[in-house]
């Protein structure tokens, strides 16, 4: 949820004693991700442009992904290796089919689907109070 990664970062003890605020950067934009991919990284626009669409604007994501390009991985064992990862997030939240939460989190998917957003209350009514916590904690 967004705000949480800097609510967790400050809690821990070396953020809880720094001296400055804590700065969360969004993701970049389509236009400045593919600027970074094309310019500063020399990918060619066609392959840039499926990286973005694979990971979006998220950095740290988009660093990763065109380090293991440039590193000589082929696009599809890029797609392969991050939605292997994204599957075990899942498993570990129980979202996946026959798992605990999938239905609920249907509904969330269907209403951010619907809106583009969605707040923490929203997630916690279609969610419920006992997993709310359980679900976030597992992500």
């Amino acid at each position: 949820s967004e705000g949480s990664v800097p609510r967790r970062m400050e809690s821990r003890s070396a953020w809880s004693r720094a001296d400055q605020p804590v700065i969360e950067i969004g993701d970049l934009s389509e236009k400045e991700s593919m600027e970074y991919l094309t310019d500063k990284r020399k990918i060619d626009s066609v392959v840039a442009k499926k990286l973005y669409d694979l990971v979006g604007g998220r950095i740290v994501e988009l660093k990763a992904t065109a380090d293991k390009f440039l590193a000589r991985q082929s696009f599809e064992v890029i797609k392969e290796s991050i939605l292997t990862k994204v599957e075990k997030k899942f498993d570990s939240a129980k979202l996946l089919p026959d798992q605990a939460h999938h239905e609920a989190v249907k509904r969330v998917i269907s209403a951010l689907l619907e809106s583009n957003e969605i707040n923490t209350g929203v997630f916690r009514k279609f969610i419920g109070d006992e997993k709310f916590g359980e679900v976030l904690g597992a992500n």
